[in-house]
Formats: structure tokens, C-alpha cells, sequence
């Protein structure tokens, strides 16, 4: 897919470098933090509340529910930074968060920890739009492009340290995650003193671009699939590992683990790979990702699904900041807030849509690796035909060329 490139302006009065970048990378880990951080005590949680109707059904969908807020309301918070600023914006959903986020280690009500957790959700879908947008404000070329990789590596490593951050606290009681939600505030604090508002350039006074919904419906399709593929290893590995013969927690934790680090190394990569093109790189990726994906679905024993899971991860891990690169090119400034938070939309959409598509190709196609492996086959299949095409169009322009 070829796109143009529409950085009509660039935001002046915004002083950036590695302290905004490091900033804006530990802040887009909340987010992860909302889910991750509570999935060790679901079980501890669902013994507490066992009288409560469906508590089954209940407890995971508390796990869920922010995931589907960012994906329902993403659009509307990148509609309003725009409009109103995305570190004000960013400041107050901080604060929400944190406020939210507590609450449930004081609450014994089933209803009012559902409210909690959405409007954790609703603050998550501020947070992330707002803390991508400010990478493509801050930063323009080689310098978005390490800070996107950045970004990538600090969220999945972060997911590796809250899964077990989780499980720790969660020795202390089903209360004691959720406390930890707390560090909202002080980041908050940091964020207040270190990310100055962004504003437009010399196109201030200038006539608002049309948004670009031709070119744009493509992102939103490709993060959807992206995020359904994403999630689809990381949320079925324990029913995978199952499947061969393996149950145990600590060997389940530990391959989790090692998938979450192939991540870290896939968006890692982008950092040094961007300078082949986004195109080529969203080819690369596909192939990777889809290798490992048949490799896991054929898997009979530990050897070949590590393997898998390492080509999976750094697939995957290698797609979604190559992803965020080739939106921002499509968005001035004055549309990036919009831009962004539609994209995250299509993405979070995507995460809560995974399980169940993959459960429903599952039923389909006689069980769960095979699901996994139609995954492997599709993104090799996109991969090639792109790489074919990226090739063909290199040969056709070497003949133009006197």
C-alpha cells in the first residue's frame, strides 16, 4: 500500500527530546497496566464475590471492559485533544485514572466496580490517544520514528513486569492490584512539569484540512486486524500450551514472558529497520509474524512452539509502531488528535474482538490451532503478495529511470 506522506506543518512552541520521549513511553504503559496489572487475581476475585449472579461472566468482562471503552470512545478523545489540547486533556484523564482506578480496593459493591472500571476505560482511551498524538507533535522523522519503537518497547515490557507486579500483589489480597493504580498521580505530577501544550505552526490562521478518509479507512481496517492478531497468541496461550501437554502456571507465566520480550525486540528492531520504507516493513513483519503463527498452530512439543512465539512476537512487535509511522504521515497537525484517536479506536476494537473471533474460527475450522494457523497462512499470504508488489513497482520505476 502506498501512501503520501501529509505534514503540511509542524508544531512550533513545543520544546521536546529524550525527557518528553521517555516521559510519553511510560505513560502509554497505563493503558497495559489497566488489564494486565489485575488478570493474576481474577480467580481471588471471583471466590470473593461468588454469590453474586454470573460472577463467571462477570469477572472477566471486568478485565475487558476498559479495552472496549478505549476502542468506543478513542475517536471522541482525539476529536477533543484537538479541539481542546492534548496535555490538558492528558492531565485531567491522569488524575481520573488514578481516582478510578483505586477505587475498586474500596468498594464491595459488584454494579459500582463496573462504573469504576469504565470510567478507567474512558481515561485509558484519553491517555493513549493523547500520549501517541504528543509523540507525532513532539517529534518528526528518524526522531518519531525511535520514539514510536520506543513507545512499542516500553508497553511490552511493561506488560512482562505487571504480570508479575500482579501475581506478587496479589498475594496480599484481590484489593491490593488495584492500589497500584495509584502512580497515576505522580506521573501526572511529571507530566504537569515536563510536556509543554504543542501548537500549530504557520498554517495556524489557515483553513482546517479535510480529514483524509479515503487513505484513512485502510489504517483503520489494518490496525483492527493488527490488534485482532495481536492479542490472539498472548490471550489463547494457556489453551495452546494445553493442547501439548502443558498446564503448568509457572512454565504458562514463563512463555508468556518470553513472548512479551520477542515483542519488545520486534518494536526494538523498528528503530534500526525504519529506513526501508513502512511499506516494506509492514511486508517483513506480516511474513515474520505469519511464520510464527503456523509454527505455534503445528507445534507438538516445547522446542517448536518457543519458536513460534519468538517469530510471533517480533512479527507482531515489529508491525504496530511501523503501523503508528505510516498514520502520522497521513495527519497534519491540526488533524492528528482526530487521526490518532480514530486508529486507536480501530485498534482496541480489534483487542476486545480477539478472543471471540478466534474462538468463532475455532468452532469453524475443528480447533484452535487451526484458527492460529489460518492466522499464519492469511499474513504470509499479505506478506508475500506485498513484498511482490513493493518489488514490482521497483522494477517499473528502474525502466523510467534514463
Amino acid at each position: 500500500m502506498s501512501v503520501e506522506p501529509f505534514e503540511r506543518v509542524a508544531p512550533r512552541s513545543a520544546v521536546s527530546g529524550p525527557l518528553q520521549g521517555v516521559v510519553l513511553s511510560l505513560l502509554a504503559i497505563l493503558p497495559t497496566m489497566g488489564a494486565v496489572l489485575i488478570v493474576p487475581i481474577l480467580p481471588l476475585f471471583a471466590r470473593a464475590f461468588d454469590t453474586f449472579p454470573g460472577i463467571g461472566i462477570v469477572a472477566p468482562v471486568m478485565l475487558t471492559l476498559p479495552a472496549l471503552c478505549i476502542g468506543l470512545l478513542s475517536p471522541v478523545a482525539g476529536a477533543a485533544a484537538d479541539r481542546f489540547g492534548r496535555r490538558r486533556l492528558l492531565l485531567a484523564a491522569l488524575v481520573v485514572y488514578a481516582i478510578a482506578g483505586v477505587a475498586p480496593a474500596f468498594l464491595q459493591s459488584i454494579p459500582l466496580i463496573i462504573a469504576s472500571r469504565i470510567v478507567v476505560g474512558m481515561s485509558e482511551a484519553v491517555i493513549m490517544t493523547c500520549c501517541t498524538t504528543l509523540v507525532g507533535d513532539y517529534f518528526s522523522g528518524d526522531a518519531r520514528e525511535r520514539w514510536l519503537s520506543y513507545q512499542g518497547v516500553f508497553v511490552a515490557a511493561g506488560a512482562t513486569l505487571l504480570f508479575v507486579a500482579g501475581g506478587a500483589l496479589g498475594t496480599l489480597g484481590w484489593h491490593a492490584p488495584f492500589l497500584a493504580y495509584a502512580i497515576a498521580l505522580p506521573l501526572a505530577l511529571v507530566a504537569a512539569l515536563t510536556l509543554p501544550e504543542p501548537r500549530p505552526g504557520d498554517a495556524a490562521d489557515a483553513v482546517e484540512p479535510a480529514f483524509p478518509w479515503i487513505a484513512f479507512r485502510r489504517f483503520m481496517l489494518l490496525a483492527a486486524f493488527a490488534a485482532i492478531a495481536f492479542y490472539a497468541v498472548p490471550v489463547q496461550l494457556g489453551f495452546l500450551l494445553g493442547g501439548i501437554g502443558i498446564d503448568a502456571p509457572q512454565t504458562t507465566g514463563l512463555l508468556a514472558g518470553l513472548e512479551s520480550l520477542a515483542v519488545a525486540m520486534g518494536a526494538l528492531a523498528f528503530r534500526f529497520v525504519s529506513r526501508f520504507g513502512c511499506n516494506t516493513l509492514v511486508a517483513a513483519a506480516a511474513v515474520v509474524a505469519g511464520s510464527g503463527f503456523v509454527t505455534i498452530a503445528h507445534a507438538h512439543g516445547v522446542a517448536p512452539m518457543v519458536l513460534g512465539l519468538i517469530l510471533n512476537g517480533i512479527g507482531t512487535g515489529l508491525l504496530i509502531p511501523t503501523l503508528l509511522a505510516m498514520t502520522m504521515e497521513q495527519l497534519p497537525f491540526e488533524l492528528r488528535g482526530r487521526g490518532m484517536g480514530i486508529y486507536m479506536g480501530s485498534f482496541f476494537i480489534g483487542q476486545f474482538a480477539s478472543p471471540i473471533v478466534v474462538n468463532v474460527l475455532g468452532n469453524v475450522l475443528g480447533g484452535l490451532p487451526d484458527a492460529i494457523g489460518l492466522f499464519g497462512w492469511v499474513s504470509l499470504f499479505a506478506g508475500c503478495a506485498g513484498a511482490a508488489w513493493l518489488y514490482r513497482g521497483a522494477r517499473e520505476r528502474g525502466r523510467q529511470l534514463p
